[in-house]
């Protein structure tokens, strides 16, 4: 784990040097926050912070993907930082993020694929780390809403609108009309219907 920490630093010093470079790499070098070792997820998540936040890197579906993942990570230290460096530092940087990725995220953590517009391809260390999150169970779950509830928390009383509309008609909409099978889109609805009625969707008095 050290030698691999040591390694990621190195890499992510050349990032700073040779940003074109490595451009293409990211997302491979993203797999690092999935790592088995929490101390190399932990370094992963603070350097990849400091490349956003000091725009040497972009936001893309990957690396947000890995960054929501660490919020239900097993290691109290690392979902400490990632709430952190996402609701404190990062995510106020781009106000649509959350929004945007937010269905996405719930099909594609869920492992379902069905969905044109939401599934996604994910590579093999990003799956096996998913693993841990899917299927049923309250165990499953509460890990999963670790990841959802506080970003629609960050999210502005017009987007939690757009939101629930969009769970709306991809999720609920989608079971009578048997656009999926019950089985593969069980667990999106499932965590779907609990987000719509948990606290952090609800609108202030102010509309936010």
């Amino acid at each position: 784990a050290a030698v691999r920490s040591n390694a990621l630093v190195i890499l992510f010093d050349l990032a700073k040097r040779h940003t074109a470079l490595l451009e293409r790499h990211f997302s491979t070098m993203a797999l690092a926050l999935y790592d088995a070792a929490a101390s190399v997820r932990h370094s992963a998540l603070l350097l990849f912070s400091q490349l956003l936040l000091e725009d040497y890197v972009k936001w893309r579906p990957t690396l947000f993907r890995a960054f929501c993942v660490a919020l239900a990570d097993v290691e109290p230290a690392v979902r400490a930082s990632a709430q952190v460096c996402l609701f404190e530092l990062l995510l106020p940087r781009s106000p649509l993020l959350a929004f945007n990725s937010f269905a996405g995220l719930l099909f594609q953590i869920n492992g379902c694929t069905q969905h044109a517009q939401h599934s996604a391809t994910l590579a093999t260390a990003e799956s096996a780390a998913l693993e841990g999150l899917r299927g049923e169970g309250l165990s499953a779950q509460r890990r999963r809403l670790l990841i959802f509830r506080p970003l629609l928390g960050c999210m502005s009383g017009e987007q939690k609108l757009q939101t629930m509309a969009k769970l709306s008609q991809d999720v609920l909409g989608a079971v009578p009309e048997r656009q999926f099978a019950l089985e593969d889109i069980q667990f999106v609805l499932s965590d779907s219907l609990v987000l719509l009625a948990c606290k952090e969707i609800k609108l202030s008095p102010a509309g936010g």
